[in-house]
């Protein structure tokens, strides 16, 4: 198509956008906004700032901006794969494609979790978008990180939409929102601030309850802080399957040759057997792409391919167009004093679980990452010069600076804990067995367990396992109960509370946030926090299992996930529950605890409640660590360090 057809399907396109605005206006803001305000020109005033403030997030979010191409935008269409959105019973899937049906004609409240680089932004774009030009419901993206620590969700808003009329009240537009036909897109609440996590968790679910007539989507990556959200509807985003991981790599290169040799190379036998894991995850197939593109060759480990990132960005961009000349960086570094700061960067970004940031405190992180390495010289301005043009691992947004993606910080954060600061390595890793979210540092420990086998091996695997063997072995003592295994393995990695909320009966069509919320308030009065899930046992009986994951949980989760040889199937018949008819007092009852006389009703049921624990489980998919196995990879561990001798060190 020449250029002046493009031109013409580009005009028709806004017109169409603009109408479809003028539209959803007419039909959801100007009916609402008469009935709170009085004056003919306020309403005239808010149905332009709706207007300007529809057309400019449709502007924002119908661009994507990749690696591949050196964050350039592209309209999302040109690269969107349609994702599918999986429910936790595995039947109830949602395929986000232009001809989807409208999920957004009630109210509703998902909660969307991905892993890293499964694409929750780019499908919270393409929701946004396709609201707009399907006339469903107006859309609001709040960007979780970005709220501010003394702002609510609707001053975030009058904020986007600019609402600063005078004469028009705060309560007039808390009003507006409550009255429905909005679609609110919370997105990241894995990237708020840690320090701020509580409190705004707090805003959400008070504008959650204030607003219920409007649709909600909470994106996250697994975060403890969710289990505040259980009346939301769970959805995990799917892999990709093979056929659509080929139409990503196609529409990389416009279906070019580097995209057909590189399928055909993946379609060798032994290659995709190696990479099927890489092809379900949109990131990973753009670092795929782009790694082959610049090497010719493919890898397997996650840790290489973003080290290739890496190289084919500082290498793709030190070249000019005239061979043999290099063009230098502002910051004049090499390839690996440059690579330094960044894995400082990382390791700072991750402990303080940060992605984004101010130009104040991004030029702080790169000086305190500079001070580390003393015998580097350069300064932080030239950095970030570097880091957003020359070696494009940053990306500017507004007046903010943030990692192209969260993954990156998390790679560089391993390499800096493995290679470039090792010899903190054993306090680091002695740390995250005792931290109390360790799921937060998952990803990291992956490329960690990628990176420095050896170093994982010595100051996680080896203790944690050994901490197993002595605790089992303190417990089987004079015990041979069939489910001592299961029961050895729960207590290991987490604490479980049975908690009966209410004595009286509750109506059929109950609140489920009311139930959570009484459940939390026995939780707390008993001083129980930091919980990592809910679940009902019995509606009818009013009993709610709460679960604590202990820092072993998400270690021994990595373990199982690396194929490691630690672990044994087993399989449980099911038991009825009229046992928990016994459950009477209003209360918490803490399981495995031999301490407390209110657990009599679970030494008496002990089959029966590690039935309905180790079915709940789907992370280790009937699995469990085998103690054979754990003492016989102990001793593998000792006998490797016993195979070298000091006197192999010492040079003559």
């Amino acid at each position: 198509m020449g250029k002046i057809g493009e031109n013409l399907l580009e005009d028709a396109g806004k017109k169409g956008i603009a109408k479809a605005i003028d539209l959803l206006v007419d039909k959801y803001i100007v009916p609402k906004i008469e009935e709170i305000v009085n004056s003919p020109k306020d309403i005239l005033t808010l149905e332009d700032l709706f207007k300007i403030y529809l057309d400019k997030r449709y502007n924002i979010d119908k661009y994507i901006n990749t690696i591949v191409f050196h964050n350039e935008n592209k309209i999302i269409d040109e690269l969107y794969i349609p994702l599918t959105i999986v429910h936790n019973n595995k039947r109830d899937k949602i395929v986000l494609n232009k001809s989807m049906k409208n999920i957004f004609n009630s109210p509703i409240k998902y909660l969307i979790i991905d892993t890293a680089g499964t694409g929750k932004s780019t499908l919270v774009k393409f929701l946004s978008t396709h609201c707009v030009e399907n006339e469903w419901a107006i859309p609001f993206v709040i960007e979780l990180r970005r709220m501010e620590r003394n702002q609510s969700i609707e001053e975030f808003i009058l904020n986007d939409v600019k609402l600063v009329c005078k004469t028009i009240e705060f309560v007039d537009i808390k009003d507006l929102l409550r009255r429905g036909n909005f679609i609110f897109f919370l997105d990241g609440y894995d990237e708020i601030l840690e320090e701020n996590k509580k409190e705004a968790t707090k805003k959400i679910r008070n504008f959650v309850i204030s607003a219920d007539n409007n649709c909600f989507i909470l994106t996250s990556r697994e975060d403890d802080g969710l289990n505040e959200f259980n009346d939301f509807i769970k959805y995990h985003i799917q892999e990709l399957n093979k056929n659509e991981a080929y139409e990503l790599i196609k529409k990389y290169d416009n279906y070019g040759k580097v995209s057909e040799s590189l399928i055909d190379e993946i379609e060798k036998d032994e290659n995709y057997d190696a990479l099927k894991e890489f092809l379900g995850n949109p990131l990973m197939v753009s670092l795929l792409y782009l790694t082959y593109q610049y090497k010719g060759v493919l890898q397997y480990k996650k840790s290489i391919f973003y080290r290739q990132v890496y190289d084919a960005l500082y290498d793709r961009h030190d070249k000019t167009k005239g061979i043999g000349k290099v063009h230098e960086k502002k910051s004049k570094l090499d390839i690996e004093d440059f690579c330094k700061i960044l894995c400082a960067m990382g390791f700072l970004s991750v402990k303080q679980n940060q992605i984004e940031f101010s130009k104040d405190e991004i030029i702080k992180l790169i000086s305190q990452s500079l001070n580390l390495f003393p015998n580097i010289e350069t300064n932080e301005y030239d950095y970030l010069d570097d880091i957003l043009h020359a070696v494009p691992l940053f990306k500017e947004e507004g007046i903010n600076f943030k990692w192209v993606h969260k993954s990156f910080s998390e790679y560089f954060s391993a390499v800096f804990i493995c290679q470039e600061y090792k010899e903190y390595q054993h306090s680091i890793f002695q740390r995250l067995l005792e931290v109390d979210n360790a799921q937060r540092f998952y990803n990291m420990l992956d490329f960690c367990y990628d990176i420095d086998y050896k170093g994982v091996t010595d100051y996680l695997i080896y203790p944690i396992l050994q901490q197993y063997v002595i605790f089992c072995e303190n417990k089987n003592k004079n015990n041979i109960y069939p489910f001592l295994d299961i029961e050895n393995f729960y207590q290991f990695i987490d604490n479980i509370y049975l908690i009966k909320f209410d004595n009286k009966p509750r109506p059929k069509k109950r609140n489920m946030f009311n139930d959570y919320l009484d459940t939390f308030k026995i939780l707390r009065q008993n001083s129980i926090n930091s919980i990592s899930y809910l679940t009902y046992v019995s509606k009818s009986e009013n009993i709610i299992m709460a679960v604590q994951r202990k820092a072993k949980y998400d270690i021994i989760k990595l373990l199982y996930r690396k194929n490691m040889d630690l672990f044994r199937k087993i399989s449980v018949k099911d038991y009825p529950q009229k046992f928990l008819k016994k459950i009477n007092d209003k209360t918490v009852y803490t399981l495995f605890s031999d301490t407390l006389q209110q657990n009599n009703i679970y030494i008496e049921h002990r089959e029966e409640f590690l039935t309905y624990i180790f079915r709940k489980n789907a992370d280790f998919r009937g699995n469990i660590l085998d103690l054979e196995k754990c003492k016989q990879k102990l001793q593998e561990i000792e006998s490797e360090k016993n195979k070298i001798s000091d006197n192999f060190f010492i040079l003559s």
